[in-house]
């Protein structure tokens, strides 16, 4: 599984990286949310993780980009935050965000729902190809 670590600061992409890298998951890097949707046309993650707050296309503006995407319209979407207030979370669902979390962010909560979100997904994926037979 690929995970697209989507951060303006590199610090954090190394270590949301070495998390998840030891998580067993396969790790790449876009640098905001432009860099993330041109990775996108080349390759397309089985889950995103977005800043809310970057320069040029901040995480909500990236995750309706993502949604409008005709192959990545149903990859789940973390939204990470540093801020504390409601309305930063619901603007990350209303956009799309599939889930939020709060920074800082431990190895277990941050693997445990990206582990969550993957067999949601894998789930989902195997009952609509079973009612399709």
């Amino acid at each position: 599984m690929t995970i697209l670590v989507v951060d303006d600061e590199p610090l954090l992409r190394r270590l949301l990286r070495s998390m998840l890298e030891r998580g067993g998951f396969q790790v790449d890097e876009a640098q905001d949310g432009l860099d993330a949707l041109a990775k996108i046309q080349t390759k397309v993650p089985d889950l995103l993780i977005v800043d809310y707050m970057m320069p040029k296309m901040d995480g909500p503006d990236t995750c309706r980009a993502v949604r409008c995407h005709e192959q990545a319209a149903h990859v789940p979407v973390i939204m990470l935050s540093a801020r504390t207030d409601d309305r930063s979370a619901q603007h990350s669902l209303d956009a799309g965000a599939t889930l939020c979390l709060q920074k800082p962010l431990g190895f277990r909560d941050l693997v445990g729902s990206v582990e969550r979100l993957l067999q949601h997904r894998e789930f989902a994926s195997a009952a609509l190809a079973i009612s399709a037979d």
